[in-house]
């Protein structure tokens, strides 16, 4: 196969050219020493007993989830203690490589835990420039393209199997292996199909429509001691025939299953567009968006996330949203931005990882739920309307519901600092904001250019160049985030305003230049798919400031298992000016906050003209269905904060218009 050009697009800068600064440097030491550092001691399945680390423990995807999280982390901070743990993991990977290539426990010659190694790699690479890494891939690829055809992906790996494109785009880019292209197209071989799938959507209902929820849980519940005792171990276990697993990914019920699995779609939303990107074909990126626009249409909520308890499960607010999911759609964000250069996705990235993201842990990061809530009066053991996780799954603990969330969480926050700023010639773009420092070449020059932000609980950014060498004349691209109006100044000149889209400035940087961007925005109501209405500043949606009581009901200090319960009225519903924006009567601004995501000292409260809906009932512990048509009569008012800062909240809410 002839070798294929890539998009004339954006490049990612290497891990550590972009250094977190004030509360994003703040958020990522919380989270390592509030879950990630300390995991392997309290947690068997990543401790040295893990089969990737020479033990007879797991051999499946958590070792190497928790890898892929870790590794990046500790070159972030330059931590020692996790350089120490990322070491032993990185050495043990690359050490387990055999004559043929192939690596990992050999329990299971299961693709997909490999790739999510491949990708922790890739981290540490960046960091280091060992090239053993290199190496060792392309080795391994080989023995992939060599084997592939009578050890065909199976089930999970099947579903994810284009998650490979990452991994081999990285190698393809360094060697230019011309196998690596004819890689692809044999994995695509044996792929589902998610380019038609974001073509055409199909799954327009909850996903017991096409799947039988009670088949899913007794299935689940006979299967689960046979799915551990597979996963465990040194013996290596029989590989099915090739013939045997395409048969079982065609079966139906396997499709089915796979096709509304909310982690799959999180991660296949990148699929088309990192393909496309290969080939240099833009077409899947289009119809990409248009599919991805229909998912939320039938799947959506206000935190930029579609509800997966599990499966997709339609747009009750009272549905859950897996944290597995939310982190692979940022990371599913980051490629497609990276790929096509759209502020939608920057848009969607946002959204997500200042709302959704931090929703999900207690302030310090040492608990996390499996599955939140949008509308959430209670995180505590009870059975609701979820289509198939455990009573649990939304308390706030180590291990609520199944342990890939335990492991998979540790890559959402220090992924997420490489969307901060991309490059293309002499462009550098920055379409999400948030602290840092960036340091790089870039046109006929080098800067270090500091992002001192707040950003987004503050309303200004200034860009200070620090350092220059050589001449940079440069284009900096900056987005102008939804719901906001974007003005830049140079001095006290202003010199764009602009309400959507992407602006550019084109200039020779020197030392000392300052470039300040301001964030006009105020709450605004915007219509979600289920009809409700949701409050947004900028980026942050707001949700309803809630009294609560925290409970311990399990675990082992440091890592407690916590329940919340709801102490305060929550029928309360903002009333909407004709305008679309609220009737603001306060805003209070939180004052030297560590953490943002702190339910007890959110960075603000504004407080609302509001009123008590007498017809929007509790149902069974939850919020119940939003009324089309609110009763309600005296006018009061409410507290809404960033929902990010809540642990019990209602952000969806009926629509009251000001008469």
């Amino acid at each position: 196969m002839a070798k294929k050009n890539f998009f004339s697009g954006y490049e990612e800068l290497e891990l550590t050219k972009i250094k977190p600064q004030g509360w994003l440097l703040n958020q990522l030491r919380i989270q390592a020493d509030g879950i990630t550092s300390d995991l392997p001691e309290c947690w068997d399945e990543v401790s040295e007993k893990s089969a990737w680390l020479g033990g007879k423990g797991e051999a499946w995807e958590l070792g190497p989830y928790y890898m892929d999280g870790l590794v990046p982390l500790a070159y972030v901070l330059s931590d020692g203690k996790l350089l120490d743990k990322a070491g032993l993991w990185v050495k043990a990977v690359l050490d387990s490589q055999q004559a043929d290539g192939d690596f990992g426990p050999q329990r299971t010659k299961d693709w997909w835990p490999r790739c999510v190694a491949l990708k922790a790699l890739m981290s540490y690479y960046e960091a280091t420039n060992d090239a053993q890494v290199i190496t060792f891939m392309r080795r391994f690829f080989k023995y992939m393209y060599n084997t592939l055809d009578e050890n065909p992906p199976r089930y999970w790996a099947a579903a994810r199997a284009f998650e490979y494109i990452v991994p081999i785009e990285f190698v393809y880019k360094k060697t230019g292996d011309e196998f690596l292209l004819d890689l692809v197209e044999k994995i695509k071989g044996f792929s589902y199909d998610w380019t038609s799938y974001f073509e055409n959507f199909r799954f327009k209902h909850p996903a017991g429509r096409y799947i039988s929820k009670p088949l899913v849980n007794f299935g689940r519940k006979i299967g689960a001691k046979s799915d551990y005792r597979k996963k465990h171990g040194l013996k290596p276990l029989k590989t099915p025939k090739a013939s045997a697993t395409i048969r079982f990914n065609k079966r139906r019920f396997v499709k089915k299953l796979m096709l509304t699995h909310g982690v799959n779609v999180a991660m296949a939303m990148k699929y088309p567009a990192i393909y496309g990107n290969l080939y240099d074909a833009y077409a899947p990126c289009e119809s990409l968006k248009k599919g991805i626009q229909s998912l939320y249409k039938h799947h959506g909520t206000a935190v930029g996330m579609f509800t997966s308890d599990e499966h997709l499960d339609g747009t009750d607010p009272t549905k859950g949203i897996e944290l597995c999911a939310v982190a692979e759609a940022m990371f599913s964000f980051q490629k497609n931005l990276l790929v096509t250069g759209d502020p939608f996705y920057a848009d969607l990235l946002e959204t997500v990882a200042y709302n959704a993201l931090p929703a999900m842990f207690t302030d310090n990061m040492s608990a996390h739920q499996y599955v939140q809530q949008v509308n959430q009066l209670s995180a505590s053991v009870k059975k609701r309307k979820f289509f198939d996780v455990n009573d649990d799954a939304n308390t706030f603990g180590l291990l609520p519901n199944y342990g890939c969330c335990t492991a998979n969480l540790h890559q959402a926050w220090p992924k997420f600092l490489k969307n901060l700023c991309f490059k293309r010639a002499d462009e550098l773009a920055f379409m999400v904001y948030a602290p840092c420092a960036v340091e790089t070449a870039v046109g006929e020059g080098e800067v270090k250019i500091s992002e001192r932000t707040d950003y987004p609980f503050g309303d200004e950014a200034v860009f200070a160049v620090e350092k220059v060498a050589g001449n940079p004349q440069v284009t900096l691209t900056f987005r102008v985030p939804k719901y906001t109006t974007l003005e830049i100044y140079l001095g006290d000149k202003l010199v764009a305003k602009e309400t959507k889209g992407l602006v550019k400035l084109k200039r020779v940087l020197k030392e000392g230049d300052e470039i300040k961007l301001k964030f006009v925005s105020e709450p605004v109501a915007v219509v979600n798919p289920n009809k409700s209405v949701s409050f947004r500043k900028g980026s942050l949606v707001l949700a309803s400031k809630q009294n609560f009581e925290k409970q311990i009901i399990g675990g082992k200090a440091p890592h407690n298992t916590y329940a919340f319960y709801n102490l305060s009225q929550w029928r309360n519903s903002p009333i909407i000016r004709k305008d679309g924006t609220l009737e603001v009567l306060k805003t209070v601004s939180g004052e030297n906050f560590k953490s943002p995501f702190d339910a007890e000292h959110p960075p603000f409260e504004i407080e609302v003209a509001a009123v008590p809906v007498a017809n929007w009932e509790e149902k069974d512990g939850d919020a119940g269905k939003i009324p089309k048509k609110a009763v309600y009569t005296e006018q009061k008012t409410m507290t809404l904060v960033p929902y990010g800062a809540t642990v019990v909240r209602i952000a969806q809410f009926p629509q009251i218009k000001q008469k």
